[in-house]
């Protein structure tokens, strides 16, 4: 009899899948709180097939969008904040990628008078102060009859007429580029009128 035996072979496939890979983008340019950034300018490659930013204390606005995503700071949120890039989309283990934004703080504007209420012909005067932020002021006026006016502490006129009455607006931004405002009211009374 002829016993030999035929040899046998068999094979099976495996599929190796690509990790993902998370790319934070370029630095961030500081912001100030409450306002946006530029865009993230991330990217999720490899496995993965998009990705979602996180972190912070703000808002995110198309936080999906990888590379265009931005960020809102929130209106009490300042220092060094972290951003987080998360992978999605692939069969391996998602991955993240980080950096840093900074946050800087708002200043306070504080617009006041000593002369709130004055009569027609009385001097206008106004006063401007700050505090917080980062220092280094510089203001602005605007008010009435197109008035503006670059001074801390502006005279409006000494010789006040009902027109100057209203709100004037002080408008003071910092050496970081943050700004605030402030409004103080003036009443301008005419004089009275004698028969």
């Amino acid at each position: 009899d002829d016993n030999s035996c035929s040899s046998a072979s068999s094979s099976t496939s495996i599929t190796v899948n690509q990790n993902p890979v998370a790319g934070a983008g370029d630095a961030m340019s500081a912001i100030c709180q409450g306002a946006t950034s530029a865009p993230m300018n991330g990217s999720a490659t490899g496995g993965a097939t998009g990705g979602t930013w996180s972190g912070g204390a703000g808002s995110w606005t198309n936080a999906t969008d990888v590379a265009n995503a931005t960020y809102t700071a929130g209106a009490a949120e300042s220092g060094i904040v972290t951003l987080t890039l998360t992978t999605s989309g692939s069969s391996c283990t998602a991955v993240t990628a980080t950096k840093n934004i900074t946050v800087n703080a708002n200043p306070t504007a504080i617009a006041s008078t000593s002369t709130g209420t004055v009569c027609e012909d009385a001097t206008i005067s106004l006063t401007g102060g700050a505090s917080g932020g980062s220092g280094g002021y510089t203001y602005s006026w605007s008010g009435p009859s197109s008035y503006t006016s670059s001074d801390q502490s502006p005279t409006i006129s000494a010789n006040a007429t009902t027109a100057m009455g209203g709100n004037y607006v002080l408008s003071m931004t910092d050496t970081a580029g943050c700004v605030a405002t402030d409004t103080v009211s003036v009443t301008v009374s005419p004089l009275p009128i004698v028969d």
